[in-house]
C-alpha cells in the first residue's frame, strides 16, 4: 500500500515537471531557430542530449543484452531522432502554441498502436476519444490553412508524424524495455542517433554561425537547455513514468503541455485564434475519454 501511494505521488510529480519542461520546449525550439537552420538545430539538440548521457553508454554497453538492441534502435529513431528533425522543420512555420496543441495527439496514437500491435485494452469510450482527438487536429490544420497560413498543413503534418513516432516509442518502452533502468534506456536510445548527429554537424557551418551570427550564442544556449533539460533529463523521467504508471497515464502529460505552450506563446507575442482554442478543446476532450477508463 505504501509503495503504491509512493509510486502514485511520484507519478503525479513527474507528470507536472514534464508538462512544464516539454510545454516550454516549443518556445526553446523557436528561439533556437533564430540563428540555426532546422536540421542543425535538431542535430545540436540530439548531440547535446547524447553527450550528457555518454558516460552511461561507455560504462554499461558490455552489460546490455542483445535482445534489447532492436527495441532501443526503434526507440532512438522513433522517440528521439526523427521527431526532433520533424519538429525543427515544422516550427519554421507552425507557432509554438499550435505545435504544443498538435503534440496532444501522442495519447491517441499511443492507444491505437498499443491496441493494434501490443494487444492493449480497448473500449468504445477510448475509441471515441481517439476519433475526437484526430478530428480536432484535422479541424485545426484545415481551418488554419483556409485562413491563408501558407503551407501550414504540410508542416502541421510533420508534427502529426512526430507524435506517431513518440507513440511507437512509448509502447516499445512499455512492452519491450520494462526490465531496463530508465537511465539506460534513454542513454542507449540517444546513442543510436547521437553519433550520426555529431558527424553531421562536422559537415555544417554551425561553428561559423555560433561565432559570427549575432544570435548564434544565445540560440545555442536555448538549444542546449532544450537538449539537456527538455530532452535528456525529461526523457529519463518520462521513461520512468511509463514504468511506474503505464503508457496511457504517462501520455496524460499531453493534457498539460498545450496549456504551458499557449502561455509561452502568449508571452512571446503569439495570439492563438478561436480555431486553435476550439480545436484544443476537442483534442483534450478526446484525451479525457481515452483516460476515463482504467488502463
Amino acid at each position: 500500500m505504501t509503495k503504491f501511494l509512493s509510486n502514485k505521488s511520484t507519478a503525479w510529480l513527474i507528470l507536472v515537471l514534464l508538462a512544464l519542461t516539454w510545454g516550454s520546449s516549443f518556445i526553446l525550439m523557436k528561439k533556437g531557430l533564430l540563428a540555426y537552420p532546422p536540421e542543425q538545430m535538431a542535430a545540436i539538440r540530439i548531440a547535446i542530449s547524447f553527450l550528457s548521457l555518454a558516460i552511461i553508454v561507455l560504462k554499461d554497453f558490455k552489460k546490455l543484452a542483445k535482445k534489447y538492441y532492436k527495441p532501443l534502435i526503434i526507440t532512438g529513431l522513433c522517440g528521439n531522432g526523427i521527431p526532433a528533425f520533424l519538429f525543427a522543420f515544422a516550427q519554421t512555420v507552425v507557432s509554438s502554441s499550435m505545435a504544443g496543441i498538435l503534440n496532444s495527439l501522442t495519447t491517441a496514437f499511443t492507444l491505437v498502436i498499443g491496441v493494434v500491435f501490443f494487444k492493449a485494452n480497448k473500449s468504445w469510450l477510448r475509441t471515441l476519444g481517439v476519433f475526437l482527438g484526430l478530428a480536432g487536429a484535422v479541424a485545426m490544420v484545415y481551418l488554419s490553412s483556409q485562413q491563408g497560413i501558407g503551407n501550414l498543413s504540410i508542416y502541421a503534418l510533420m508534427i502529426v508524424v512526430a507524435t506517431i513516432g513518440y507513440a511507437i516509442s512509448v509502447n516499445v518502452i512499455r512492452y519491450k524495455l520494462r526490465d531496463l533502468p530508465s537511465l539506460q534506456i534513454t542513454a542507449f536510445a540517444f546513442s543510436v542517433v547521437g553519433l550520426p548527429s555529431i558527424l553531421y554537424l562536422f559537415t555544417t557551418d554551425c561553428l561559423d554561425i555560433f561565432i559570427n551570427h549575432p544570435m548564434g550564442r544565445i540560440s545555442f544556449l536555448y538549444i542546449a537547455l532544450l537538449g539537456i533539460l527538455g530532452t535528456a533529463t525529461a526523457v529519463i523521467l518520462f521513461n520512468h513514468l511509463i514504468k511506474i504508471s503505464g503508457a496511457v497515464f504517462a501520455t496524460t502529460v499531453t493534457y498539460l503541455i498545450p496549456i504551458v505552450a499557449l502561455i509561452w506563446g502568449f508571452v512571446d507575442g503569439e495570439s492563438p485564434g478561436y480555431v486553435q482554442l476550439i480545436s484544443l478543446g476537442i483534442i483534450l476532450t478526446g484525451v479525457y475519454l481515452i483516460h476515463k477508463e482504467k488502463e
